[in-house]
């Protein structure tokens, strides 16, 4: 049997997405970035472990969790409600992700190369996921455009309840620049 677990931090400063526990700010633990622009920041990762047999047939089960790292995670004074559900549907957007990359893990081919196979898998996802947040931030002003806010959330709630594939949802995501550097290779 192999196991691997890819992640970043110890454990306790991670909060790991779940519906019923939403972000709040005082989850954000980190020193604040005096050079920043912005009011705050949220750190957002993809946890992934496997095990499994490292011999033909190359068989793995994957576990995929997204998480907030509260260490490095931070905010200026008391921001807005507004820029928190902004920051909430970032941490949506990556539970999305880990979905998907649970589903492209689980239905890859593996070969004796399966190391590079699994790296190649997550590259691809990580660089959709990272694609869709910069249009999400262009898009709502990382939160001040609220008509565009409000067809994001609507939006990332529709992705968390249907189970539409990578390529259904990216040709669902809000207009304009929807389309904008975000192609499924």
């Amino acid at each position: 049997m192999l196991y691997l677990s890819l992640s970043a931090g110890a454990q306790t400063n991670k909060k790991f997405w779940s519906s019923y526990n939403r972000l709040r700010w005082s989850d954000y633990h980190g020193q604040p970035d005096s050079q920043s622009q912005f009011t705050a920041f949220t750190y957002f990762g993809l946890d992934y472990s496997y095990r499994g047999t490292a011999t033909s047939p190359y068989l793995f089960k994957f576990e995929v969790n997204s998480y907030m790292d509260r260490g490095l995670s931070w905010r200026k004074g008391t921001p807005s409600i507004n820029l928190l559900k902004h920051e909430q549907l970032h941490f949506d957007i990556a539970e999305y992700f880990a979905g998907q990359l649970l589903q492209a893990f689980n239905t890859q081919v593996y070969t004796e190369n399966y190391k590079a196979e699994i790296a190649a898998v997550e590259q691809r996802i990580a660089r959709l996921r990272r694609g869709m947040e910069e249009i999400y931030d262009a898009q709502t002003l990382h939160s001040v455009n609220r008509d565009a806010q409000a067809l994001w959330d609507s939006y990332v709630a529709e992705l968390m309840s249907k189970n539409y594939t990578l390529m259904e949802a990216l040709n669902r995501m809000p207009k304009p620049q929807a389309s904008a550097g975000l192609t499924e290779q």
